[in-house]
């Protein structure tokens, strides 16, 4: 079977009457974190997309991710060394380049000690490895010597930024109040405010002029120092446009000597005497400014969560961007996943509605384009005749696509939302609610079964199963497991059966000899065939996971069970094999559920998509078509960004009416709900990445957001 390999990538095109040119390039994952380029090609380092090689002109050439050897998805840092090889930095370590294959030096198998956030290359050609507070690294190709403040004067371990000056002099910088350190070869030598005329001691963005003069950009307050190597002088609110909120972000400067400095959600040209800002309110430019480098025909590249843009030299303004098609935020959570009778792939989505996936493409039902009932789609089901039914967790909504037409029914039963759906041999729906039991719908009349009127264990039903007999099975939050054979009820929990935890998060039915498969969370998973129950967790297993988001039998019979934070585990009735992020091209660590088409093929849902072939590990990425009828990240900002815990909301004709803080591995940290929110204070959360969505009624944008 052929390997399949997606990208989705729309673009359109906007006239604005201004001067100089914008293009926006969009990744494979909209989030753009760093940039390099070499002669006539650039190299983009996404978050959670790989790496995409394009020509100076847009053209995309190439996308590489962990499935074709880079060590992760995530690439937080790029540079070219002197023999052309290509360098990424990320999670787990460096991968070099060489236009054909692919060499890995791992945090466990190398001098490195941490994640790699920056990289540069000096005129010897050592590698330079900024890393995520264990200092900095050079490489020589053979040898691995670490500075840190241990061993050395250097300021911080945590290195955000590296450059080497025409003097062949290493200076980094990091957010920890360490200075900017330069080392000469020999020694370091560190300045302060303490010690120098520097006006702040985190440092985020370091570049050299024309002059060799050096510039540091700070975080807030601090705005931006030059060093011509006797004195400083400092630029920030008092006597420039660089905000007193907002870190500098990123700095480069082009051939005819001009600064360009990235702050907050926007580029400010220095010139030596003028200052030009450039941001949404008078140019296409929208994002949080990454890395800003310059190519040999003078055109400025800029990374942002929004994509990659260019500035040229040209006197009119262009713009190509998804952005204009609404695609709404870049993170878009899948929540789960089906099959219809034709093969055709649906994806639910959090707030971001129900995606096809037919002949290698994408349509997008939303509740602006479609008759869909509500934005987040949790569960889904398929009947006989190819229905597609819908359903939420936030209401009581479930929602009819025949193909051509919706119909939206609400469930009749206590409680705000729904949990599960399936449908029995007859064709009747079984919808489990949150709060109200579990309602069976034929077709034209409801009927709710409910911990008071039968023998259902518990009113808030988490998943449903139809076994072969058509025997109903229903899993609780946390009171075990009901069977329903159409007369009798009964239940099974951990103090009547083998059962090894109460709170029953999946369900699947071996279609062969009728066994019952369960996730639990807490208790890995279980089997039962009517007689005897079998429990596979950590300690006798080799599961990878006690805590099961879903399961899934495949034409062979192997069992699949995805985790909360370890990936996927398959069993074969004999042997277990994990996959992770480590291991495989699985997009994340986090496998919200997983399903099975006719080929065989395994879908997992995490914050996008992977798919298992008989050959590859392939990921789906999220730049599509949802033809929302307004875009509501253009008329969001968030800032500053990173910050060490206040957060303001500036936006356009909307009103924001709540706000969740999501940490990477997608659990709720915090949340505010009162209306018009300008400003949140989340400076007692950990240091990390965290998601931020902004909700404006039923619509949302997430942003990415970094607390230091």
């Amino acid at each position: 079977m052929k390997s399949l390999k997606l990208l989705f990538c729309l673009v359109t095109f906007v006239s604005i009457t201004k001067a100089e040119h914008w293009e926006n390039y969009t990744t494979s994952q909209r989030d753009a974190l760093t940039i390099a380029i070499d002669k006539d090609t650039l190299w983009v380092g996404s978050y959670g997309g790989g790496v995409a090689k394009y020509l100076l002109n847009g053209t995309l050439l190439a996308l590489y991710n962990k499935a074709d050897g880079l060590e992760s998805n995530y690439t937080w840092a790029v540079a070219i060394d002197k023999n052309g090889n290509k360098w990424f930095g990320g999670a787990y370590g460096v991968s070099k380049f060489d236009g054909t294959n692919w060499t890995n030096y791992f945090i466990s198998d190398s001098g490195l000690a941490a994640s790699v956030w920056v990289l540069a290359v000096d005129s010897l050609n050592n590698l330079w490895c900024g890393t995520d507070g264990k200092g900095v690294v050079k490489f020589d190709g053979g040898n691995w010597i670490t500075y840190n403040t241990s061993n050395s004067n250097i300021g911080d371990n945590t290195i955000r930024e590296i450059i080497v000056d025409g003097d062949n002099n290493v200076w980094i910088g990091g957010p920890n109040y360490g200075g900017v350190s330069k080392f000469n070869g020999v020694s370091w030598t560190t300045y302060t405010t303490a010690n120098s005329g520097i006006k702040a001691d985190e440092c985020w963005a370091i570049a050299e002029d024309l002059q060799h003069n050096m510039w540091f950009g700070a975080d807030s307050w601090g705005g931006v120092s030059m060093f011509n190597g006797s004195n400083w002088v400092t630029y920030n609110s008092s006597n420039s446009p660089l905000s007193s909120c907002c870190m500098v972000s990123a700095i480069a400067i082009d051939l005819q000597g001009n600064k360009w400095f990235g702050i907050a959600d926007k580029v400010i040209k220095y010139d030596g005497a003028n200052w030009i800002t450039y941001d949404n309110n008078n140019s296409p430019f929208t994002g949080e400014p990454r890395r800003i480098r310059i190519d040999r025909f003078g055109n400025k590249w800029i990374t942002t969560g929004g994509g990659v843009f260019k500035l040229d030299m040209a006197d009119n303004w262009s713009l190509y961007d998804t952005a204009n098609y609404g695609l709404g935020h870049p993170y878009i959570n899948v929540y789960s996943i089906g099959v219809d009778l034709l093969g055709d792939k649906w994806f639910g989505t959090d707030n971001d509605g129900v995606l096809k996936f037919s002949n290698n493409q994408l349509v997008s039902y939303t509740t602006g384009n479609s008759g869909l009932g509500d934005a987040q789609v949790f569960r889904m089901a398929i009947d006989n005749q190819n229905n597609k039914w819908f359903i939420s967790q936030y209401s009581k909504k479930v929602s009819k696509f025949d193909g051509q037409s919706w119909n939206v029914y609400t469930v009749p039963a206590s409680g705000s939302g729904l949990r599960a759906i399936a449908i029995d041999r007859n064709n009747n729906k079984w919808v489990g609610t949150d709060a109200g039991g579990v309602s069976e719908f034929d077709g034209a009349n409801w009927t709710n079964y409910n911990s008071s009127n039968s023998g259902l264990a518990d009113n808030g039903v988490n998943c449903i199963a139809i076994d072969t007999l058509n025997t109903k099975w229903f899993g609780s939050y946390n009171s075990g497991l009901s069977k329903f054979d159409g007369t009798n009820w009964t239940t099974f929990d951990t103090s009547n059966s083998g059962l090894s935890q109460n709170y029953i998060s999946d369900l699947a039915v071996d279609s062969f000899d009728n066994s019952l498969w369960i996730g639990t969370w807490g208790g890995g998973a279980c089997s039962f065939d009517g007689t005897n129950w079998t429990v596979y967790d950590t300690s006798n297993s080799g599961i990878a996971s006690n805590d099961i988001w879903g399961v899934a039998i495949d034409t062979a019979g192997n069992k699949w069970f995805t985790t909360y934070l370890n990936g996927v585990s398959k069993f074969d009735g004999i042997n277990w094999t994990n996959y992770d992020v480590e291991n495989s091209g699985i997009a994340g660590h986090q496998v919200m559920g997983v399903t099975t088409d006719r080929e065989n093929n395994k879908w997992f849902c995490t914050f996008s998509v992977s798919v298992l072939t008989d050959n590859d590990t392939v990921r789906i990425f999220n730049s599509i078509n949802n033809n929302e009828p307004i875009n509501l990240e253009a008329f969001l900002k968030i800032y500053p960004n990173p910050s060490k815990g206040e957060i303001n909301f500036q936006t356009k004709d909307n009103t924001i009416t709540g706000v969740s803080i999501y940490n990477i591995t997608g659990t709720l940290v915090s949340s505010f709900s009162q209306p018009q929110i300008s400003l949140i204070d989340l400076s007692h959360i950990e240091p990390g990445v965290y998601l931020v969505q902004v909700k404006f009624g039923e619509k949302s944008v997430t942003k990415r957001w970094i607390k230091f």
